[in-house]
């Protein structure tokens, strides 16, 4: 039986990026944690995308400590993509696909986001950024 998990929470009214808190959050030594923030003001995606965060949707960020090698980070985004989409189809949300490697779709427009960066924090300890942007109660122009 998995045992549970359980780490701080850090809330935010807004913030620029909760991967940016999460970075300085690790940088003084505290992981795992969870950085979320009602809105972000300067959210982005993978290879420095703009991701639109409108209020009140989720935006969060985990960071843990991980050995993982990052050649394989693609596939981790991909399995946080596959989570999300369970998780929605739990709560009866249907026609959820799933595009490679960080992207969930809704009836074939994109509905979440993730994005993976690590931050080596000495030679031999390695932290993991998964962060994570789903539109809830609204989402921008396209999406």
């Amino acid at each position: 039986m998995e045992q549970p998990f359980s780490c701080p929470i850090f809330h935010h009214t807004s913030l620029p990026s909760t991967q940016d808190e999460a970075r300085e959050l690790v940088s003084q030594g505290t992981f795992p944690f969870v950085v979320m923030a009602g809105q972000q003001t300067a959210g982005r995606g993978r290879s420095g995308r703009k991701w639109v965060s409108l209020p009140d949707n989720l935006q969060c960020t985990l960071a843990f400590e991980s050995a993982l090698d990052l050649k394989h980070i693609g596939q981790y985004a991909f399995l946080v993509a596959v989570a999300a989409q369970q998780t929605m189809a739990a709560y009866a949300v249907e026609h959820i696909t799933l595009k490679w490697p960080n992207d969930v779709l809704l009836n074939g427009q994109k509905i979440a986001g993730i994005l993976i960066e690590a931050e080596q924090v000495n030679p031999s300890q390695r932290v993991l950024l998964v962060g994570m942007g789903v539109n809830i109660t609204s989402a921008p122009d396209g999406a």
